[in-house]
């Protein structure tokens, strides 16, 4: 596990993706259309939300994705073969979901879909891949609930950090380093936040965490005053951006002032333009990015092209993406079976680090936490 001691680049990243916007409209398009002639095209599909208040999140995987395939393109694509990005909503109701997935592995023939933020939209990817038998393969980039990797899927693959690799760095850090003795856990009633919570309970040790319901009428109240009391020495957000970001500022000020410690789900523009200022000191889940030559090579295109650093999301998507077109040459060049057991055996480093998988197709290694200083840099 990874731990640094001070943000940096976290919290300038999320601010200026926040100023930013959508920026991108999300569409189907030839990412190499001069290079149709040949060869046939591979589609890579992608599952996100493309409409509302998650549009953007949408956009983030589109713009990561876009720039491993524009690498792929300056590396002959995938054995020769241009590569084609498909977008599908996720943010429909169970059956327009369904179809839009559907269509994408047999309308357009995606050998690969990257998508599915959330555990519903993941739980349902994995049904339609299963389904589908192999006629292509899933990589989620952000949806982290643990039994999505537990089940076996072949076909199904995460390169973020499951909730029990996220819970555990957590509470390494809350019990062991900073030995805090009791930690109060605000959880919204949502399946993600729910699943997010009980891992972490899990990891920590028994009888230190104190769960209370964002859904309780009185919840709020009770968990400062509580806070006053000096009954805890941390609080961990299990909540939507905005929910926690309203949260952290509005205790801070009741004057209700304690450690704050959040899952990946938060780092994302959306809580930290929202928090007020809350959120500084705050240790949070952060990809495992360690400056190496492919994450420098990753910030400075996306900078060119959006003129402000990638989120995180993105990263992970670029990640997924890349992931699967390394997989793609390994199995169009004979050196491997099935796209899936080519995906299963890709090692690359990538913008979050080394992607390697385990044997449940979950992201192999811990995630790395940072501590959020807006206007600061990263060590």
């Amino acid at each position: 596990m990874i731990v640094r001691p001070a943000l940096g680049r976290l919290a300038f990243v999320l601010m200026a993706a926040a100023a930013a916007g959508p920026g991108v409209a999300l569409a189907s398009r030839d990412v190499a259309p001069a290079a149709r002639g040949a060869g046939s095209p591979v589609t890579i599909g992608l599952f996100v939300p493309v409409r509302g208040p998650q549009a953007a999140l949408g956009t983030d995987v589109l713009r990561g994705a876009e720039i491993a395939v524009a690498q792929a393109r300056r590396e002959s694509g995938a054995r020769g073969r241009p590569l084609r990005l498909v977008t599908a909503p996720s943010d429909l109701r169970w059956e327009a979901s369904t179809g839009a997935l559907v269509r994408l592995l047999y309308e357009e023939d995606a050998v690969a879909v990257v998508g599915a933020l959330d555990g519903r939209s993941a739980h349902l990817a994995e049904q339609v891949i299963t389904r589908a038998r192999g006629r292509a393969v899933f990589v989620t980039p952000w949806a982290s609930e643990s039994n999505l990797t537990r089940i076996r899927i072949p076909w199904f693959f995460s390169v973020v950090p499951d909730d029990r690799r996220q819970a555990a760095a957590l509470a390494g850090e809350i019990f062991s380093a900073r030995r805090a003795g009791r930690a109060a856990a605000w959880v919204e009633e949502a399946f993600d936040c729910r699943a997010a919570a009980d891992a972490f309970v899990e990891a920590a040790p028994p009888g230190t965490v104190v769960r209370f319901s964002a859904g309780d009428a009185n919840g709020r109240e009770d968990l400062a005053a509580r806070i006053r009391r000096g009954e805890f020495g941390a609080l961990v957000l299990f909540a939507a951006p905005r929910a926690a970001a309203d949260l952290s500022s509005w205790l801070r000020r009741t004057g209700a002032g304690l450690p704050l410690f959040g899952p990946l789900s938060l780092a994302v523009p959306e809580f930290l333009a929202h928090s007020e200022g809350a959120a500084e000191g705050m240790v949070m889940v952060v990809p495992g990015m360690g400056g190496t030559r492919a994450e420098r090579a990753f910030d400075d295109e996306f900078a060119r092209r959006h003129g402000v650093p990638p989120s995180s999301l993105a990263r992970y998507s670029h990640d997924a993406v890349a992931a699967v077109v390394a997989a793609l040459r390994q199995a169009e060049a004979g050196r491997a079976g099935r796209l899936e057991e080519a995906l299963a055996a890709t090692v690359i480093e990538g913008a979050t680090g080394t992607v390697r998988f385990d044997e449940r197709r979950g992201r192999e290694g811990w995630p790395a936490l940072e501590v959020v200083r807006p206007g600061g840099d990263r060590p």
